[in-house]
């Protein structure tokens, strides 16, 4: 941005880092990476996975793009989120993108806001850097409620890189970057263990027609 950071925006970009670098292996960018590296792909290629997977529309730097772009227009007003979450802006063009089937920033699939969301958002708010994720704790319920479903992280870390001062495309580039370093040590892990050792469906891969060991003539 061309300036050194206030020590709140500081506390708050290394908050976010923490918060946002390994999603887990749960999360679909780092299971792209996880598939790469069990798979045998180099570096590069484990990461571009992860990119690829984690750009999109359901927790990746997509969906942080709308939210930063909502809070743009809604900024700390409740009615103009309910008309934004119930009435969702439609794309004037076909694009590289899928329209959103979820309110941006929450999570379709969630029963209630888990504990790493509300435990990020407690701590975040604490940095003072904003407006967005104070106003954010205050509401997240009532938004909730308007959405029908719980806050994501991508909801978090959306207020947060608007906090930061960034343009929605800035938070999306380092919402993606962010994200990498679990991503990267995942992918090398999986590739140490191996696909017996994979975590999901390893013990459902059975061969019917296994030639049996390799045997050099």
């Amino acid at each position: 941005m061309g300036e050194r950071p206030s020590a709140a925006r500081a506390n708050l970009l290394e908050g976010l880092a923490v918060a946002i670098a390994n999603p887990g292996i749960r999360d679909h960018s780092v299971r792209a990476a996880m598939n790469g590296g069990v798979g045998g792909s180099g570096s590069a290629a484990c990461l571009m996975a992860a990119l690829a997977v984690g750009a999109g529309n359901l927790a990746g730097g997509h969906e942080v793009l709308a939210v930063m772009e909502s809070w743009q227009v809604c900024g700390q007003s409740l009615d103009k989120w309910q008309e934004r979450l119930q009435n969702p802006p439609q794309e004037e063009r076909a694009d590289v993108w899928t329209p959103m089937e979820h309110p941006p920033g929450f999570d379709p699939y969630g029963a209630s806001c888990s504990t790493p969301v509300r435990q990020t958002l407690t701590f975040l708010a604490k940095c003072n850097a904003g407006k967005a994720l104070t106003w954010l704790l205050e509401q997240r319920k009532t938004l909730e409620k308007i959405a029908d479903c719980p806050l994501a992280m991508s909801g978090v870390a959306g207020a947060a890189l608007h906090d930061l001062g960034l343009s929605p495309p800035q938070g999306e580039m380092l919402y993606l970057l962010l994200r990498l370093p679990g991503a990267a040590v995942h992918a090398q892990e999986q590739q140490g263990y191996g696909w017996r050792r994979y975590p999901f469906f390893g013990d459902k891969l059975k061969l019917t027609d296994d030639p049996g060991p390799w045997v050099e003539s």
